[in-house]
């Protein structure tokens, strides 16, 4: 009798677990999902046929970009040098021996993309045909000084090489970082 009510406890257990975890979204399985990419890039929404990449100099990305709204010097203290960082209304782009390295992109002015089709504006929604290949890991926090409800981990060939893609409350896309040391 004790090892059947034990069993029925468990079984109801494990499928309240199941409904609640299903009922948050929660994706046990996601993790930093590997892709294979040969470019990473940034252009302005509207001009679909310029984008500046990794790597390519200032000079190459103003063209592309525009006149920054501020540029200010910038320490990288995990590299130990002094770089530049250049804002486009609210998102930074990061330039380390005047090559791009890094941007936090918080608003619609600038899009991402990668060599094998993936292009995304802060904005999109988690449902859209953009993410529907990868997996979002629900847990709220913040992450580059930006609070998200859950977040999409893209490597690019290496682990120390990432896109991070953070969504708010509504699963609209609401940041999109990304560091490499060039």
């Amino acid at each position: 009798m004790a090892q059947r009510f034990m069993y029925s406890f468990v079984r109801a257990l494990s499928i309240t677990l199941l409904i609640t975890c299903l009922s948050v979204g929660y994706t046990p399985s996601a993790i930093a999902q590997n892709i294979i990419t040969k470019e990473i890039y940034l252009k302005k929404s509207k001009e679909a046929e310029r984008k500046i990449l990794f790597g390519q100099s200032i000079l190459q990305a103003i063209p592309v970009l525009g006149k920054p709204d501020k540029i200010e010097d910038y320490y990288f203290e995990a590299d130990e040098k002094t770089g530049k960082l250049y804002h486009y209304g609210k998102s930074h782009v990061f330039f380390m021996d005047d090559k791009l390295s890094g941007f936090t992109i918080v608003d619609s002015s600038l899009v991402v993309g990668l060599d094998n089709g993936l292009e995304v504006r802060v904005g999109d929604g988690l449902k859209s045909d953009n993410f529907k290949n990868y997996k979002a890991r629900y847990s709220p926090g913040t992450s580059f000084n930006i609070y998200a409800t859950c977040s999409i981990e893209l490597n690019i060939g290496t682990s120390d090489d990432s896109i991070f893609l953070l969504f708010d409350e509504k699963d609209r896309l609401n940041g999109i970082a990304h560091w490499s040391p060039i």
